[in-house]
């Protein structure tokens, strides 16, 4: 399997070929594109077999814990139930034959009595997208722009569909917080700061470097602190982290949650 070795709540899947299994569809409810207006997206979600990455954290009592996880990947669509609508092309690809009339139609028909799709393997490859909000920092995407099932089936376990929602929750906070700093005349600058400055103290505190209850009174003048200030309080923690020999992991300053 090829790794990652980066210490990240979220990386992007390089640009490669790989294989996976399908966990299933998921809804994404309405998302409001400046173009084309309201849309219902559903989001086609497959778990790399053969590429992961490597996550430091902490288990619930706070002990540190680096843990070996896959890529998950997303295929989001709009939920449509046309013949020559993606959603439509890839339900159908997945399970290798035409849609039923009783199959094709409104979101529980699709994220709930679709079980043919969950479990199967795929092979994919990857290219980066790159987006950015107006005003913000870009960000990268992997997007799937081959898929192809395969032979082989095995059944998910319930640990794996949790640890897919885990990752795709962290990528949309990122992007609502952007969004929500914008609509109020910001750029999202403090936004990002103050998630920098929470991995910060969440490393440090995994670390012993700050104790439980420093860390949580960091965290409170985090949430109220200035942008100046924050910027003056990220200095900090950074020697903190210089002064006990810690290198501080790739991904805290990506402006997504550990």
């Amino acid at each position: 399997m090829a790794r990652i070795e980066k210490s990240s709540s979220y990386e992007i899947h390089p640009e490669e070929a790989g294989e996976g299994v399908v966990l299933g569809w998921f809804d994404h409810g309405i998302e409001t594109h400046p173009k084309y207006g309201d849309k219902h997206k559903v989001a086609l979600k497959i778990m790399s077999t053969t590429h992961s990455y490597v996550w430091d954290g902490e288990d619930e009592k706070g002990k540190p814990i680096r843990e070996e996880r896959p890529f998950v990947l997303t295929q989001k669509v709009n939920l449509a139930t046309g013949e020559r609508s993606t959603c439509y092309k890839l339900r159908r690809k997945l399970l290798g034959r035409a849609l039923r009339d009783s199959e094709n139609g409104d979101l529980a028909l699709v994220t709930e009595t679709d079980p043919e799709s969950q479990g199967i393997s795929v092979r994919y490859e990857i290219e980066h997208n790159k987006w950015a909000p107006p005003g913000g920092e870009e960000m990268t995407f992997a997007n799937i722009v081959f898929l192809k099932v395969t032979e082989d089936a095995r059944e998910i376990k319930p640990e794996e569909l949790e640890l897919s929602e885990r990752i795709q929750e962290a990528i949309f906070k990122r992007i609502e917080a952007r969004e929500e700093e914008e609509e109020n005349g910001g750029t999202g600058q403090v936004d990002d700061l103050k998630l920098t400055a929470i991995n910060l103290i969440t490393f440090l505190g995994s670390q012993g470097v700050y104790d439980k209850e420093k860390a949580e009174n960091y965290k409170a003048f985090v949430d109220t602190a200035s942008n100046k200030k924050l910027e003056v309080f990220i200095a900090r923690c950074e020697k903190d982290a210089k002064d006990s020999d810690l290198k501080i992991p790739v991904g805290t300053y990506d402006g997504l949650p550990f």
